[in-house]
């Protein structure tokens, strides 16, 4: 479909007229211009394409979308809501609304709530707050608990991420541009239909998991509005609302998960140079001028775009830094469950971010060589494991026969990466997707999972991915950074000429070509997603990444215990958990070999009494072998005892005749840990 405005004369950045083929044309002759450097030659590119326009024009089947969702411009967002609750429903049924120990946790939390018990943060230890678990509680008080009302939990919270996900891209994108609308939309569908990896983490129920994703981008599009009221001057009451929500989402974050780090250091980061602008007229020009840069950035130019306050140079806006304080009050209500936790435990859940873990040379190779080789290794492992899973959603149980699908759906995204750095350069920053954000927040989750120690997991094997988690923020902001695709004409010119090449003149019929290829391969990349969740193994998918081995399906091993009404036994966590869980504390399940051998975390809170204190516990093991080890030590010992192997359930549970000490069969018990138990 041919636009009519493709016909009218193009104005350039300084008003000179502009041929059909983005040339500028003047009248006066000019003498042979001298020769230019590399640098010169790309800014030139640059300075060029902008003065085609603000955005380029699609064309054909492209305008007609770009039309579209200019006439709707909420159709896309309402669209990707839709799919991001479909694909998670799919993906909870096609594994059978399987989910692992931890997550039972959370469930056994819930539970509890509805007993009258009322958690601040995960079981037995100080971080990771209970929002998520009376969340649950509320479902299952309406539904009773099940995995499916479990998993309801981060289903029903999917649509806020893509919400949040569309407004930050409107937020970030050219505002009078008439092809926002559907990039905006696009963004939500590719936060709907995420990385598979991403996916199963969003719905995985870790204690604050999906919650501190949503509040993340929260905290972000609070943050570039909040900027952009600074720096347009804005009275000092619409700051003081903004100020007070920004500090309560930060509030609320920092109770919810130790992740919400990374949107906090972002943030400040962000609105620092806004603040201080407006606190401080004059001083970053003062800034510029000391260091001799000024000359180069058209000063007068930015500043007589930039509103700027009418007090001197030098001067000191009181009120905008009381207003700022504003954020403090937001942060004692929305992390209020945090600060009474730590007014009662010695602030250990404030040291949790201060502090970084000490690694024992016994548990990580890598620490053996001291902490600069530590972060080398974790740094190695973020760039060749961690942040390439997350970016192409690869599962960790997935073969050989994966790396090439999964390398073309890493291919534009880093393309995307580097077009949006590219964009941080450009003399014409508002001509697409303003990518500074994204690009800080992600530099951000690089250095603290990279010099920090928490991911120290991340140097075992790749197929453990025990820190993966740790990276998964960099999902939140990968559909902006593949918005930066559409720069990607304009990118390959400008390496054509910082390489000595003559640049290819992108005139407009060059950049609608390209602005549709880019737009089809972001909907193929969309679409390609989609196909890997029905590709995904059932019974791999949601194991734990700590133990792979707990049952698909536990009805067998469910309906087996109800009916010998067994109500206490001996088993690993990662299935005793559940077991306790779906039961809702029917069977009590205890890790005596965790909890006292391994000297583990003692939870869930009161399981290992339970079960010391019953008449005659069973044993649950995660095996079906006919004569295991334990039975094997009660055939020595001359204890009568019954087997039944559940093999549909993957266990075999074992009730002696009578009570047994777990502290005296303890190879027995441990047989299911890790690689020992045969398989």
């Amino acid at each position: 479909m041919n636009d009519a405005r493709s016909e009218e004369p193009l104005v350039g950045a300084s008003g000179q007229a502009l041929s059909a083929r983005g040339e500028l044309s003047t009248a006066t002759t000019h003498l042979p211009a001298p020769r230019q450097s590399a640098p010169q030659r790309v800014m030139d590119v640059w300075r060029r394409d902008a003065a085609l326009g603000a955005v380029p024009a699609p064309g054909g089947w492209a305008d007609r979308l770009v039309v579209w969702a200019q006439r709707r411009p909420t159709a896309l967002v309402w669209l990707a809501i839709a799919l991001s609750v479909l694909m998670r429903v799919f993906l909870v049924f096609h594994t059978h609304a399987m989910i692992d120990g931890d997550e039972a946790m959370v469930g056994i939390q819930a539970e509890g709530i509805l007993r009258g018990q009322f958690p601040i943060y995960f079981p037995d230890q100080a971080y990771m707050g209970s929002l998520e678990t009376y969340i649950a509680a509320g479902i299952f008080a309406l539904f009773g608990p099940s995995n499916w009302a479990l998993r309801a939990v981060p289903i029903l919270e999917s649509p806020l991420l893509v919400y949040l996900t569309w407004r930050l891209a409107r937020d970030l994108l050219p505002r009078d541009a008439r092809t926002t609308p559907l990039l905006a939309g696009l963004a939500a569908l590719l936060a709907a239909i995420p990385p598979l990896y991403d996916a199963v983490t969003e719905l995985r129920a870790w204690g604050g998991q999906i919650e501190v994703y949503v509040i993340t981008l929260a905290l972000l599009v609070a943050t570039v509005e909040l900027a952009n009221l600074l720096r347009a001057g804005a009275p000092l009451g619409r700051l003081a609302l903004r100020w007070s929500v920004w500090g309560f989402l930060a509030g609320l974050g920092f109770w919810i998960n130790p992740l919400i780090s990374y949107a906090l250091v972002t943030s400040a980061l962000w609105l620092a140079p806004a603040l201080v602008d407006r606190a401080f007229p004059g001083f970053w020009l003062s800034v510029w001028a000391r260091v001799g840069r000024l000359r180069n950035r058209k000063a007068d130019s930015d500043l007589s775009k930039t509103p700027t306050s009418d007090k001197p140079a030098g001067s000191v806006s009181v009120g905008v830094l009381g207003v700022a304080l504003l954020a403090i009050p937001g942060i004692v209500v929305g992390g209020l469950p945090a600060w009474v936790y730590a007014l009662a435990n010695s602030g250990a859940n404030i040291m949790v971010y201060l502090t970084q873990p000490t690694v024992s040379p016994t548990v990580s190779g890598a620490a053996r060589h001291g902490r600069l080789f530590l972060g080398a290794a974790i740094t190695a492992r973020y760039f060749t494991c961690v942040g390439p899973r997350v970016l192409d959603g690869a599962l960790p149980p997935e073969g050989f026969a994966w790396f090439l699908p999964r390398l073309l759906i890493l291919l534009p995204v880093l393309l995307a990466i580097l077009s949006a750095i590219w964009l941080t350069r450009s003399p014409a920053p508002n001509s697409y997707i303003r990518a500074g954000l994204p690009l800080l927040y992600a530099t951000v989750i690089t250095l603290v999972f990279c010099l920090g120690t928490s991911a120290w997991p991340a140097t075992k094997q790749c197929s453990y991915d025990q820190a993966g988690r740790y990276a998964v923020p960099l999902a939140l902001v990968e559909p902006l950074f593949l918005l930066a695709l559409f720069a990607t004409p304009t990118l390959c010119s400008a390496i054509r000429a910082r390489f000595g090449r003559p640049p290819a003149p992108l005139n407009q019929e060059a950049l609608r070509r390209g602005w549709s290829l880019v737009l089809l391969v972001l909907l193929l990349f969309v679409g390609a997603q989609a196909i890997t969740y029905p590709l995904a193994a059932p019974d791999t998918t949601f194991q734990s990444p700590f133990y792979r081995y707990a049952p698909m399906d536990d009805s067998q091993l469910l309906a087996y215990l109800t009916d010998h009404h067994i109500h206490a036994a001996w088993c690993n966590h990662w299935i005793g958990n559940i077991v306790t869980f779906q039961t809702d504390g029917q069977t009590t399940c205890a890790d005596y070999y965790d909890q006292v051998v391994r000297g583990g975390l003692k939870r869930p809170a009161g399981t290992l009494e339970t079960v010391s204190s019953a008449a005659n516990p069973s044993f649950i093991l995660a095996l079906t072998e006919a004569h295991p080890i334990l039975a094997q030590e009660l055939d020595a010992r001359h204890i009568p005892y019954t087997i039944a192997v559940l093999k549909q359930s993957g266990v075999t549970v074992i009730t002696p005749a009578y009570r047994v000490d777990p502290a005296t069969v303890i190879p027995g018990i441990s047989e299911d840990y890790g690689l020992n138990a045969k398989r």
